[in-house]
């Protein structure tokens, strides 16, 4: 389907290891979703009335955990 997506995410039981907000081994460690530098105050508005804490914020980007403690990024990069 041009200019569709699709992205499952799957429940899994027990805690999640906590980890380094950076971390040099293999795996699936950050998850990147692009919006609009117009829409970043917004998002980070829903986040915190979510009660989703910042874990980290760039120029460009700013950086949660899910619940299973992955980064995941909403990035306007190289938007200015």
């Amino acid at each position: 389907m041009p200019g569709g997506g699709f992205l499952a995410l799957e429940e899994v039981s027990g805690e999640p290891e906590p980890g380094p907000f950076r971390n040099e081994q293999p795996g699936l460690l950050l998850l990147a979703f692009r919006i609009s530098k117009a829409g970043r105050a917004g998002a980070v508005e829903a986040l915190a009335r979510a009660g989703v804490a910042l874990e980290h914020e760039t120029r460009w980007t700013v950086y949660v955990r899910d619940p299973e403690g992955n980064r995941v990024a909403l990035s306007h990069h190289p938007e200015d």
